[in-house]
């Protein structure tokens, strides 16, 4: 496979956080949960973009050039290779949003191992709380894409 994606990451391009976490529903209630007033939809938690690396920071996919059959490829590639119990699926967010945030979108190809792995670094800012308000905001933005195979 050789990929080779921009350095840069355009502001229309769509990201995804994969979501893995355990096989119960106490487990995976705290990436994500389903909307009470739309059944079948799910709503991602603010948790999923808060990473405790300094500066704060977290990982995505680019996915803009990826079926979603692809990007849940990715999401159980990760899940086998970190040992994970479940894959859950993804939030997709827009890089405009991150940007919008100021936050920086890095290119990373993991020594090119994953050509479609980029980090989201958060502004430096003063306070705790700064940070829960963008991953705050960039929960509210993000569509949950849940992982079908999965029985949860």
């Amino acid at each position: 496979m050789n990929i080779s994606l921009s350095e840069v990451i355009d502001s229309s391009e769509n990201l995804g956080r994969i979501i893995c976490a355990g096989s119960t529903r106490s487990s995976y209630r705290k990436s994500f949960d389903e909307d009470p007033q739309n059944p079948g939809k799910y709503f991602v938690k603010t948790g999923v973009f808060i990473d405790k690396r300094t500066p704060m920071q977290f990982s995505v996919n680019r996915i803009s050039t990826l079926t979603e059959q692809q990007v849940h490829k990715l999401g159980l590639d990760h899940q086998e290779k970190t040992g994970r119990p479940s894959y859950n699926g993804y939030a997709k967010i827009k890089a405009e949003l991150c940007y919008g945030l100021n936050c920086v979108i890095e290119k990373d190809d993991v020594n090119g191992t994953n050509p479609y792995h980029a980090n989201i670094i958060y502004p430096e800012v003063n306070e705790k709380q700064d940070y829960q308000e963008i991953a705050a905001q960039l929960a509210l933005h993000a569509e949950f894409v849940k992982y079908n195979n999965n029985p949860n």
